[in-house]
């Protein structure tokens, strides 16, 4: 089986690509291809990038629009040669374990809950931004369920473009200038109501802040049966900080 990894990634964030994502990503998956979306890399970052043996697509663009890079993964992932992928995020996560070894998938998309609803909060404010009735379509499909994160996304070739494709249709359609997080919103709507979607345990998208650890000799360890978490999702911001600090992020602040 043929596996691989995409993320996108700014200046901003070159560092921790460089210094976690990509070694931590290697280690386990010495044999995975790898594919990083440019939205604004300097020519230093792109060399060692190459040096790495990444393959870099060159998108001109020097943000990270929901609406835009997801066409651009589908554009990717579509002449890729690959059977199962990860989607993922770069800047704020590093690996503790092969994710492929062991996959509950066959022929699905998989995802991952954190711990509040769905339906309240951050997605909240995104879904009210909708156009009626979308909003109430939306929001009506939303409630009753956990958020599931965005950041990271497993998927089967196939099943992996129909969904990608199935957000970015309805993407395309609303008449809205502002998109941010509404990639994650859709996540979420589709990641219920198409039947090739599973949500994933916890330890295939593991949520700093919404999951109790401990850290046992540098690696970061459930709390609650001391298993150690394979991707480690350092998620955060403002006004949420991020629970690990700095490049070597598994030092907590």
């Amino acid at each position: 089986m043929k596996t691989g990894f995409l993320t996108y990634i700014n200046e901003r964030f070159i560092e921790n690509l460089l210094l976690d994502w990509l070694p931590s990503v290697r280690k386990y998956h010495p044999d995975a291809s790898f594919v990083v979306l440019n939205y604004g890399l300097s020519e230093r970052s792109i060399e060692a990038l190459q040096e790495q043996n990444v393959l870099i697509c060159h998108t001109n663009k020097t943000s990270i629009n929901s609406k835009i890079y997801l066409q651009d993964i589908i554009d990717v992932v579509t002449n890729w040669n690959v059977d199962v992928i990860m989607k993922c995020d770069s800047g704020d996560l590093f690996f503790q374990g092969n994710v492929f070894d062991d996959l509950p998938l066959k022929d699905q998309v998989g995802i991952v809950e954190e711990n509040h609803p769905a339906d309240q909060g951050w997605s909240l404010d995104k879904v009210v931004k909708l156009p009626q009735p979308c909003q109430m379509k939306v929001l009506k499909g939303l409630t009753g369920y956990l958020m599931c994160n965005g950041g990271v996304v497993y998927g089967y070739k196939q099943q992996f473009l129909q969904f990608a494709q199935k957000i970015q249709d309805i993407l395309d359609s609303l008449p809205i200038n502002d998109y941010i997080g509404l990639e994650q919103v859709f996540v979420n709507y589709f990641g219920r109501t198409e039947p090739y979607v599973k949500i994933l345990p916890t330890t295939y998208n593991w949520i700093a802040q919404c999951q109790p650890y401990v850290i046992d000799d540098g690696i970061v360890r459930s709390a609650k049966d001391n298993h150690i978490i394979k991707v480690v999702h350092n998620a955060g911001g403002r006004p949420i900080p991020r629970i690990f600090n700095g490049i070597d992020i598994r030092k907590p602040h």
